[in-house]
């Protein structure tokens, strides 16, 4: 489900294991093409590149819900209208 956070920043909303949620946003990245440069090592964060743009995914736990939300390289939040795109795009694409 794709929600808007109180600062206006697009998250996509999943309920599940984290662990299961993250295996099916590295896939649907993969079935989109879209080259994962980095994950880290100790979460749930991948650095994707896009139209030569670089673009962090992370997945943060609430409870038993899930959201994945669009950082630049800087750490800042992705361009509400970019990150809605790439988000739209995992949603659509999400493995049943």
């Amino acid at each position: 489900q794709l929600v808007i956070d109180g600062n206006k920043n697009p998250l996509l909303k999943v309920n599940g294991s984290t662990a299961a949620v993250w295996q099916y946003t590295l896939a649907t990245l993969s079935s989109l093409n879209y080259k994962v440069v980095s994950k880290a090592e100790n979460g749930y964060e991948a650095t994707i590149k896009i139209d030569q743009q670089v673009y962090v995914l992370r997945l943060t736990a609430v409870g038993s819900s899930n959201n994945l939300a669009v950082f630049n390289a800087d750490n800042s939040f992705a361009a509400p209208e970019k990150a809605t795109e790439l988000l739209t795009q995992i949603y659509q694409n999400w493995p049943a």
